[in-house]
């Protein structure tokens, strides 16, 4: 896909911990993980909800080791996240401002994934948009300086 589209930013959510989640099946997906490279992924923990079909199931895998997965294909995205933001440095970008710091760029879902930090916001009120240069990452946010105000 990546191929055929170029500037593809590929999301996803998972769940691990599920009923049933064996240590090869947790191995393979961390594997995909590492292959597909999601440039934004949200890892959460499975839990029993009570009318859920979900709960009855046998295997459960023990809330300490759901955990430690977790953490586990958290700290494998945070390594591709920080390289795919620092890969952004120096590319121009347009931002949706969403506050006197803070935009979101197109790849980014509100109050979810990262932010672009920009160092300074000229006359630019929440819900505009502005070209802004990528100048620096921290990890998951790229930092940014406005290139201008125009929407």
């Amino acid at each position: 896909m990546r191929r055929r589209i170029p500037g593809l930013v590929m999301r996803s959510t998972l769940i691990v911990g599920l009923p049933g989640e064996t240590e090869e099946k947790f191995a393979r997906l961390l594997e995909t993980v590492k292959q597909v490279r999601f440039e934004r992924l949200g890892v959460f923990t499975y839990s029993d909800e009570e009318h859920a079909l979900s709960s009855r199931l046998d295997g459960k895998v023990p809330k300490k080791r759901a955990k430690e997965r977790q953490k586990e294909l958290m700290l494998a995205q945070q390594r591709i996240a920080g390289e795919w933001s620092r890969s952004k440095i120096g590319e121009t970008i347009e931002v949706l401002v969403e506050g006197p710091t803070v935009c979101r760029s197109v790849f980014d879902a509100p109050e979810i994934d990262c932010k672009v930090l920009l160092k300074w916001i000229r006359d630019a009120a929440p819900g505009s948009f502005l070209r802004a240069r990528v100048v620096g990452s921290e990890i998951y946010d790229l930092v940014a300086e406005p290139l201008s105000t125009d929407s």
